[in-house]
């Protein structure tokens, strides 16, 4: 090719993709030269190098039902890349919010589309100072737009040059606050934004805030995992959370929610404020009082503690510990108590055990309603003992009256919860209870965690 004439070479160039434009771009300085690869040419071998299997699979994000595939807890997520067109360079989905991967102009396209495999190169050569590729690159865009509305569900990806990174945003002056249709300011302040990434499947509020805690603790917990139960959820061991990205105004990097030292218990909370950068939530269980924080004050766990200190750091991760943990606790203690509505169920009057059960019942009730805020060592004893004694007399009930049980158990999957892994709850309680024990003895094991971990994983 070296020895064809310019014209020709020409030609051939503008056949190439976009990788190709580049590789031949450097294999000599004539070649160099003519082609003269600008910031454009860049952008579009970034755009077409994400497209290879090598920087992971497409996204295919359901409208209809919201599922993603793949799937948001395996770990294909993290091996795989995406262009940023305005720092040039592939990164994470750590540093992307899920507009900029999961909307249908910025996916991915599939690799066996004709948005990935007949990608060509607008290089041109230039005539009077005018790139005359533009239009025919528009009109391309503009027919992948076209398709992509006939089938929503086929990623295609006509934006892809448009996407950039949380910082290019953020050194754009792009982030901010923007008024939420739940209620409130999301995005976080100016100086401290806060950008959506993506969900993750956790047990428990205190597995959310506080990953790999367990590590660290003398008390390890238990082998099995505790059973959530909601709604049309039975039997399931997790729930999705979404995660958050913050810019810390001090180290300048973009770290998880949860090295901040902020947030609440419940799935669907989002780290929304009153315009004002201020935010009220649970910073304390007992003693019970909403903490107020401004977002323009707050720095990650790292530079908290060199500004103010390790004992002062510890402090504050005691006391946000403090609220996940004691909610965990309550939630085992709730499944260590009989459901309630079991008490009044008409099954229950099954002739030939109906005095022994309605009497072991109504002393059950007795002492729930007797139980102090917080279950004590020797409640959950009298739990253990009182479900000992009903497991042994329902057992009688299976086997004399099998008509009757198969009608209760399968009415209620908490109260079949709770009659059969009763055990799974009292160990969980036990475990959390030693920890709390554990960590106001010695707040230095929260410092060591927070201080230990990369700000930027999810996990």
């Amino acid at each position: 090719m070296y020895l064809l004439p310019v014209e020709l070479q020409q030609q051939i160039i503008q056949r190439l993709d976009p990788i190709g434009l580049i590789s031949l771009s450097h294999t000599c300085r004539r070649l160099r030269h003519l082609i003269s690869p600008g910031r454009g040419k860049i952008v579009e071998w970034l755009i077409a190098l994400e497209s290879r299997r090598t920087y992971g699979p497409p996204i295919y994000h359901k409208t209809t039902d919201g599922t993603v595939e793949p799937d948001w807890n395996i770990e294909k997520w993290e091996a795989s890349r995406w262009a940023c067109t305005a720092c040039l360079q592939m990164l994470p989905h750590i540093a992307f919010d899920n507009h900029s991967l999961l909307k249908l102009a910025y996916r991915k396209p599939d690799s066996g589309s004709s948005a990935s495999t007949e990608l060509l190169t607008s290089w041109v050569p230039t005539l009077r100072g005018k790139k005359w590729g533009k239009q025919e690159r528009l009109a391309r865009a503009n027919e992948q737009k076209q398709s992509a509305q006939y089938n929503p569900d086929k990623p295609c990806g006509y934006k892809r040059w448009r996407r950039r990174c949380n910082e290019c945003l953020y050194q754009a002056g792009l982030l901010g606050p923007q008024i939420s249709h739940w209620g409130g300011y999301m995005g976080g302040t100016r100086k401290l934004p806060i950008r959506r990434s993506r969900l993750l499947n956790f047990q428990s509020p205190l597995d959310r805030w506080f990953p790999g805690i367990a590590e660290f603790l003398e008390n390890k917990p238990p082998s099995f995992i505790p059973r959530v139960f909601r709604p049309m959820r039975w039997n399931t061991a997790d729930e999705p959370w979404t995660m958050y990205m913050v810019r810390c105004p001090s180290c300048e990097r973009w770290q998880e929610l949860r090295m901040f030292r902020f947030g609440a218990t419940y799935v669907n909370w989002k780290p929304s404020h009153n315009g004002l950068g201020e935010l009220e939530y649970w910073a304390t269980w007992q003693g019970g009082g909403l903490k107020k924080i401004q977002f323009d004050e707050i720095s990650c766990s790292s530079c908290f503690a060199a500004k103010s200190g390790r004992d002062a750091m510890e402090q504050e991760l005691l006391e946000w510990f403090d609220v996940p943990a004691f909610v965990y606790r309550l939630a085992m203690e709730a499944r260590l108590n009989m459901p309630s509505c079991r008490l009044h169920h008409p099954n229950f009057k099954i002739p030939q055990y109906h005095k022994e059960l309605r009497k072991l019942l109504r002393e059950m009730a007795a002492e729930r309603k007797a139980q102090p805020e917080a279950l004590r060592s020797i409640d959950v004893a009298t739990l253990h003992l009182r479900h000992h004694h009903f497991r042994e007399l329902w057992e009688r009930v299976k086997e004399n009256e099998p008509h009757h049980s198969t009608i209760v158990e399968t009415g209620s999957e908490y109260f079949t919860q709770w009659l059969y892994n009763f055990h799974e709850a009292e160990a969980h309680w036990q475990w959390i209870a030693a920890v709390q024990k554990e960590v106001r003895a010695n707040p230095g094991i929260l410092a060591d965690w927070a201080l230990s971990r990369n700000p930027e994983s999810l996990r």
